[in-house]
């Protein structure tokens, strides 16, 4: 590999201006940690599950996961951080090709896609990109033809990367999956629950005057009751 192409390598897959999602810093977290809560873990596959164009399924597997007809099944064994990655890499794959082959060029641009995918959300998943960037075939590549390659994976994994943001934000939403009538008995709880704060509330003391009070009896100064 020439090394104008070491330098492009390194500086593209080491760079730290790959976009980070705002939803990482909204789970109270700006570092790999926020992927030991398991609430955002789960948050994340969902949203990413959303963003799926073939449904998704979980099923114990000998492999990270494996294409139907009509489904991805991701290998239910894998580990949460794993789990993700394999997720990812599902999406990744057949979100944008469907051909069961692909070529050398739509391999690396896969590859890409996963990995800002999973670099965004704090995941390190270079392994697979790593072993076909050190491959006979990238190495031959031509510089323009490999940038060109990278450009336009980083593109569609931002486009990816803010629809999986949205579906994830929505899980935070305080009535996400929430009926309607479970919003109208919450609300009219609120209501009735307002309603005996307000009549509960101490009631001010009134005033009566000597003077505009005739029938009250009081022949002194003001009182108060």
């Amino acid at each position: 590999m020439s090394d104008e192409k070491k330098l492009l390598i390194n500086d593209w897959f080491f760079r730290d201006s790959f976009p980070v999602s705002d939803l990482v810093f909204s789970a109270n977290s700006a570092d790999d940690d926020w992927l030991k809560d398991n609430k955002n873990v789960k948050d994340l596959f969902m949203a990413l599950s959303e963003v799926s164009k073939i449904k998704l399924a979980l099923n114990p597997l000998e492999t990270d996961f494996i294409k139907s007809d009509d489904r991805i099944t991701i290998n239910a064994h894998l580990h949460e951080e794993d789990l993700l990655k394999a997720e990812i890499n599902a999406i990744a794959r057949y979100n944008f090709f469907d051909d069961d082959e692909l070529t050398l060029k739509e391999e690396l641009e896969f590859r890409v896609i996963a990995l800002v995918i999973a670099k965004n959300y704090w995941i390190l998943n270079t392994e697979e990109l790593h072993k076909l960037i050190e491959s006979d075939e990238v190495r031959e590549m031509p510089l323009d033809e490999f940038n060109a390659i990278l450009g336009l994976g980083e593109e569609k994994a931002n486009d990816l990367i803010e629809k999986i943001d949205d579906e994830f934000q929505k899980r935070r939403h305080p009535d996400f999956g929430k009926t309607a009538l479970q919003k109208e008995i919450e609300q009219a709880k609120k209501e009735q629950a307002q309603m005996i704060a307000d009549l509960n509330k101490p009631k001010k003391n009134k005033r009566y005057n000597k003077n505009t009070s005739s029938n009250s009896g009081l022949i002194n100064d003001d009182v108060e009751l």
